[in-house]
């Protein structure tokens, strides 16, 4: 028997190598991950990243908040709410501190995906920055 993943991290390919690596290390946890690039095209469209996230009930891990931001919010441009089943963590800090806050949100990012699943809106949106990890509500 096949058990469900905990969770579906897609890597939008703005992530450094290192937060694959870091990620893949959790897989024996239960938690699934997907770079978005083993099924899109490299420099797909971020609109396409987040469709791709929707379709699998995932949470996309990216480096390009500003851009991810307005796709995936808790209050959309016009309350347009497409995307329904889509979550987004993403990375505000420096570069070589991606994988290091990563590591240290994960208990966070889990704690809160599981307790987004009781409520109707089940999207996780998170930011980690250099010495913050922000959750929206």
């Amino acid at each position: 028997m096949v058990q469900k993943a905990i969770a579906t991290f897609l890597l939008d390919e703005s992530v450094t190598e290192q937060v694959h690596v870091m990620l893949n290390l959790c897989t024996s946890m239960g938690l699934e991950v997907v770079r978005s690039v083993e099924r899109l095209a490299q420099g797909a469209e971020d609109r396409d990243v987040v469709n791709l996230g929707n379709s699998l009930g995932a949470i996309v891990v990216d480096a390009n908040c500003k851009d991810f931001r307005k796709l995936i919010s808790r209050r959309p441009p016009n309350n347009n709410f497409q995307q329904r089943s889509v979550g987004r963590v993403s990375l505000t800090c420096n570069p070589k501190l991606e994988a290091e806050r990563m590591r240290e949100a994960l208990p966070i990012i889990l704690w809160e995906w599981i307790r987004r699943q009781e409520r109707t809106d089940k999207r996780v949106i998170i930011e980690v920055g250099d010495h913050s990890v922000c959750i929206y509500y």
